[in-house]
Order: structure tokens, then C-alpha cells, then sequence
């Protein structure tokens, strides 16, 4: 969290894995926590469950074609 002396507003910066930057910023404490939720809420429902594997977490196929 920062605080901007000259421009009053507290700021937020995104700390989980996001496909851009991800800054929010409200005058108030109450308010940048809202704004952080809604940002965390809407990340999360517009990343695919592909999207949110961990590189390197790849399931391999059986011969049978199921994953193992």
C-alpha cells in the first residue's frame, strides 16, 4: 500500500500473478480495501483455470489417455 502526499489517496498494487499491472487507489483506507476486493474478485473470475497453473505443474498422459 503507498499514500501520495500531494494527491491525498492511498493506492494499492497488485502482488499476485495478473496478465497486466494491476494498481487501484481510493481516498480512504475502507474504500482502497473495497476496491482491492473487487480487483481480486474480478481477476480471479476472468482467469481461465489454464491461466492459473503453476509453470512447470504440466499433467502427462497415460497410454491409455488418461492423465496421470
Amino acid at each position: 500500500m503507498l499514500y501520495s502526499l500531494s494527491q491525498r489517496r492511498f493506492y494499492g498494487l497488485c502482488s499476485w500473478p495478473a496478465p497486466q499491472p494491476v494498481i487501484v487507489g481510493d481516498d480512504t483506507v475502507e474504500g482502497l480495501e473495497e476496491r482491492m476486493r473487487e480487483a481480486e474478485t474480478f481477476l480471479v473470475l476472468r482467469v481461465s483455470p489454464a491461466a492459473r497453473r503453476r509453470p512447470g505443474r504440466t499433467r502427462r498422459l497415460r497410454s491409455s489417455g488418461r492423465a496421470a
